[in-house]
């Protein structure tokens, strides 16, 4: 309801108002922005943003921080704005990703669309953010009891998945022949 009578007329109002060859529509708890592309491309990424509104993310531990436009250093002559967002902490993020990941493989659910998450582990890994995470014990534990509450979900044998055993030392980020990622063998450990 409030997303059909505010934020999608909002929306609209903005897109018309900055003359952009796009449409915004509401489908479910999203939102999607479909835009007329500048270039042709391969068709991976659809031409589409999705804003989510679900109420099944805690959003925490947040903090503010600067997002910018990559693209500014290439065109010194134009301002962009810089915006400070309260977002979801990169570990918290790293678990998600990692406990997502572990689903799919314990479901033998893994698609072509779902490699970005092996790609932002791999990503976040680089940067040294997993390391991070793997300290953040108490967000380890907040993602597992939130995912068990509610993303329950089933193996491919129709077990229950404990969250709560993945991020204690249980977490599996490989399957076999089909995986994208092998998590690194050194002295990092899930274990507690």
């Amino acid at each position: 309801m409030w997303l059909n009578e505010a934020v999608l007329p909002y929306l609209q109002r903005r897109l018309e108002a900055l003359e952009l060859d796009a449409k915004a529509r509401v489908d479910d708890e999203r939102i999607f922005i479909e835009y007329a592309t500048q270039a042709q491309g391969y068709g991976y990424i659809a031409p589409r943003i999705k804003i989510e509104f679900g109420a099944r993310s805690t959003g925490q531990p947040a903090e503010a921080q600067q997002v910018f436009c990559d693209a500014a250093e290439f065109l010194p002559g134009l301002t962009f704005p810089v915006a400070m967002p309260l977002v979801m902490r990169v570990e918290r993020t790293v678990w998600e990703k990692m406990t997502a990941i572990h689903v799919f493989c314990l479901q033998g659910n893994i698609k072509d669309r779902l490699s970005r998450h092996w790609h932002d582990v791999a990503k976040l890994d680089v940067a040294g953010h997993v390391d991070a995470a793997l300290k953040s014990r108490d967000i380890a534990q907040r993602v597992a009891r939130h995912k068990s509450w509610f993303f329950a979900a089933r193996d491919s044998q129709d077990n229950a998945i404990n969250y709560v055993s993945a991020v204690s030392g249980g977490l599996v980020l490989s399957s076999g022949m089909n995986s994208w990622i092998t998590p690194r063998r050194d002295e990092r450990s899930l274990a507690p």
